[in-house]
């Protein structure tokens, strides 16, 4: 007796296994040969990066200039997202954690971070290959740092909003135009930062095994 299968379950195994990959994919791209705990090794290393750039700040006045994705953004561009979010989770909650200690906002604080990081590390993916990763392509690496900064911006604003509510220092104007200039300073670092990262990942690969 034959059993006919349907073309729903004939593609399951397909689905599967494209899923599978993607998610190999998401948790090492291309080009990556280290092993786990050398990266949860890098990993805290970075984070220990972000925190200690948290404080490396320039003061306009009524904006702090931090160069601290600068640690999130070597952890996407080599490893892919998930260490990339773990960097900018760990950084920036111990930053807030020293700063401004367990607050009602704490959780909204850390959300921009971990979201930029978490876009840029599947830029890295979906856009790199093994022969030439996303870092090595400087104008595809310049736009999606930008498009990146763009979107931190916007989600740092967001934050800025929900805290200003609980809090109860809510004032439009001051939430738009800060959100028009956070916009701003947000896609000039990424560029300066995306001017760094890209020589020096060219130098890690070349320098540490398994990253090349």
């Amino acid at each position: 007796m034959s059993e006919t299968i349907s073309p729903r379950q004939s593609d399951a195994p397909l689905q599967t296994n494209n899923r599978n990959r993607f998610l190999s994919a998401m948790m090492t791209p291309v080009g990556c040969r280290l092993s786990g705990t050398s990266r949860i090794a890098v990993d805290g290393m970075l984070a220990a990066v972000y925190f200690a750039l948290t404080f490396l700040t320039i003061n306009t006045g009524s904006f702090k200039i931090t160069f601290a994705s600068l640690a999130f953004v070597i952890a996407a561009l080599l490893f892919g997202p998930l260490d990339a979010m773990a960097v900018a989770f760990v950084g920036e909650f111990l930053y807030q954690l020293i700063i401004f200690g367990l607050t009602p906002t704490t959780p909204i604080w850390l959300i921009p971070p971990v979201l930029h990081a978490l876009r840029l590390g599947v830029f890295a993916v979906l856009m790199g290959t093994r022969e030439k990763p996303l870092a090595a392509r400087p104008v595809a690496c310049v736009l999606a740092c930008l498009d990146c900064g763009f979107f931190n911006a916007i989600f740092n604003t967001a934050a800025l909003y929900a805290d200003s509510k609980i809090y109860g220092y809510y004032n439009f104007k001051m939430i738009f135009v800060m959100g028009l200039y956070r916009i701003l300073i947000a896609m000039a670092a990424a560029a300066v930062i995306c001017a760094v990262v890209i020589p020096l990942i060219y130098v890690l690969r070349k320098r540490v095994p398994g990253l090349g």
